[in-house]
């Protein structure tokens, strides 16, 4: 009998399952018909900063999600 998987990328709706994978210092996985993009910027220092700069991007992807319906 066969169960739900407790295994995350089971339950994705796109494929490749974890061709970026965040955690890892370099992707070194290539999918074809893709190009990886990876960049770092400086966007500021200490907490406040850092406060600022997760408050902003969680309320992007919400505001990204209504404006996308």
């Amino acid at each position: 009998m066969t169960g739900p998987s407790d295994d995350p990328a089971d339950s994705l709706t796109y494929a490749p399952a974890g061709a970026t994978r965040p955690g890892d210092a370099r992707w070194v996985t290539r999918v074809p018909g893709y190009r990886r993009y990876e960049r770092s910027v400086v966007i500021g220092r200490g907490d406040d900063d850092w406060r600022a700069a997760s408050d902003a991007v969680l309320r992007w992807g919400s505001s990204a999600a209504a404006v996308s319906v």
